[in-house]
């Protein structure tokens, strides 16, 4: 008696695992996998729901101040937004007015930046933002590189991953003991 009452529950549950199993592997294979995709692709790090663009053409000259627009867009709607800018050094001069305030989804928000280089050299300008929605907060940083005066050869033929993003190469020293 115990014998077709323990076949009977395993033959469900069985069958109850397969349903699910087949809905899971409906809904991963209409997912594209986190590995494929890219920026362009949709793809956002985790931390503020903002995407950073800017029209910097990557060369600066010493002494011109050079008017760079920055555009922050919103992947959702967000109650606050909180863009600060400032630079790592005081070899370059940054000027631009901090953004705080609600954000619609997909509506750009432009912060003109005015950036005067003392020296030759690369320099970051630094951008820190976070978002609120309801009791909930991000955050998110980003680099926009400032690249002043003429780079040495290594620099400008600096190796890359199959992603095209540079290699930094640091001097390093093994030590036997």
């Amino acid at each position: 008696m115990i014998k077709p009452l323990a076949t009977a529950i395993i033959a469900a549950s069985l069958a109850l695992s397969s349903v699910g199993c087949e809905q899971a592997k409906e809904s991963v294979e209409s997912q594209p996998s986190k590995g494929a995709q890219s920026a362009s692709s949709g793809y956002l790090k985790p931390g503020a729901p903002i995407r950073f663009q800017h029209n910097y053409d990557g060369k600066s000259e010493v002494g011109v101040a050079e008017i760079v627009e920055l555009s922050f867009v919103p992947e959702a709607d967000l109650d606050r937004v909180s863009i600060k800018v400032s630079s790592t050094t005081h070899s370059i001069a940054v000027v631009a007015d901090d953004f705080s305030g609600p954000a619609k989804a997909g509506q750009a928000i432009a912060i003109p930046v005015t950036v005067t280089a003392q020296q030759e050299g690369e320099f970051f300008v630094n951008l820190a933002v976070s978002s609120t929605v309801g009791p909930q907060t991000s955050a998110r940083n980003f680099a926009l590189p400032i690249l002043v005066g003429d780079l040495p050869q290594a620099k400008l033929s600096a190796p890359k991953t199959p992603q095209g993003e540079a290699i930094r190469v640091m001097p390093a020293e093994e030590k036997m003991h």
